[in-house]
């Protein structure tokens, strides 16, 4: 099959996958569930680009063809890619030679081609490892790398080498590189939970700071998903449930606003936020209009977003130990109805304003 042939092919399999996820979300598919099928279809196009400049490396004589892996990172990396975010990929080999060298210029022009927006890097693991010690940005796009196609052990031996290197060893200082980040952010971005105009993804209570929370339960805890806080003590099912909502509702608002506008863009402006509030099938009453009904929404998510991501940062940058962890779970006392102390810090659970009426 010509180049051209599976170029038009690909196309057809983008557009047509684009419309089916296009139609889920309208349906009223859930955040997550857009995005994770948005990846799906996305690997697909992706594994099939590299079989193909693996074949005709082949065609050309090239007797290596392997030692080399094509791994997602950031969003991409965690299954969770927007409808117009970019595709951040690393081809990862073991050692630089002329098969990793045709892979890459292939692979790039091939996917631009087709119209894909591609974020790359090349290098070696010794590299990775070298750029992601000195850059909390790199380090944070390797521990959240998923394997696409290719010679997986590299991708485990990278793996191998963020494990034994990055988490745990090492958490507080990247702990407290995050948490000043996530300030300068704030200020750069501004306060989503008062601004009319909010930023879905870097504002206050926006989806970074899920991002930022699950990093740092990483690099603390080595938990793979936020799940792993309950056992812990860090997190009650409520609240992890409440923090999942949050993070769901956001990227279903993020989905909207890139379908809506058709290009990258995550702030709500006040001028798309009367469409966003339709397309997502909010109903207006005699009291409020649709688009309000959307914002108190939002600004209800953003808000435990907010909250439970800095509950869960908060734990992390404490320099304890598992055992000192283990007994803050076990001295957990009941203060009243819904009501616990740990570690001389309040916690809720539940409802207080319905299990206790006397508080509203």
């Amino acid at each position: 099959m010509s180049r051209k042939d599976v170029v038009d092919r690909l196309k057809f399999q983008i557009e047509r996958g684009g419309e089916e996820i296009f139609t889920m979300h309208r349906a009223g598919g859930g955040g997550l569930e857009v995005v994770r099928r948005n990846t799906d279809l996305m690997d697909g196009v992706v594994r099939r680009v590299y079989s193909y400049c693996r074949e005709e490396a082949l065609a050309d004589g090239e007797a290596q063809t392997d030692g080399m892996a094509l791994v997602a990172l950031g969003g991409y990396g965690r299954g969770e890619l927007n409808p117009q975010s970019d595709v951040d990929v690393l081809f990862l080999y073991r050692k630089m030679n002329r098969f990793v060298d045709f892979m890459v210029k292939e692979a790039l022009y091939f996917l631009w081609d087709l119209g894909i927006r591609v974020g790359h890097s090349c290098r070696s693991v010794p590299e990775c490892m070298k750029i992601a010690r000195d850059d909390s940005t790199v380090k944070t796009s390797m521990i959240e790398n998923r394997h696409i196609c290719g010679d997986e052990s590299i991708t485990r031996q990278l793996n191998r080498a963020i494990r034994k290197e990055f988490l745990t060893r090492g958490a507080a200082d990247f702990i407290e590189i995050k948490t000043r980040e996530q300030t300068q952010r704030y200020a750069q971005y501004g306060d989503s939970s008062n601004y009319q105009e909010p930023n879905v993804k870097e504002g206050m209570g926006g989806l970074r700071d899920y991002h930022v929370a699950l990093w740092c339960a990483k690099t603390r805890y080595d938990a793979g998903v936020l799940d792993d806080l309950v056992a812990l003590g860090v997190l009650t099912l409520e609240e992890l449930q409440k923090f999942k909502e949050a993070y769901d509702f956001l990227h279903r608002v993020r989905n909207e606003l890139h379908f809506t506008v058709k290009q990258r863009n995550d702030v709500l402006l006040m001028e798309v936020q009367r469409v966003i509030a339709a397309n997502l099938n909010y109903q207006g009453n005699d009291l409020f209009p649709a688009v309000e009904l959307f914002m108190r929404d939002y600004f209800l998510r953003a808000r435990d977003m907010g909250r439970y991501s800095r509950l869960v940062i908060k734990s992390c940058g404490r320099r304890d130990g598992f055992f000192h962890r283990l007994g803050r779970a076990l001295k957990r006392k009941k203060v009243d109805r819904g009501l616990y102390s740990v570690g001389g810090e309040i916690v809720v659970e539940g409802d207080p304003f319905v299990d206790h009426p006397i508080l509203k």
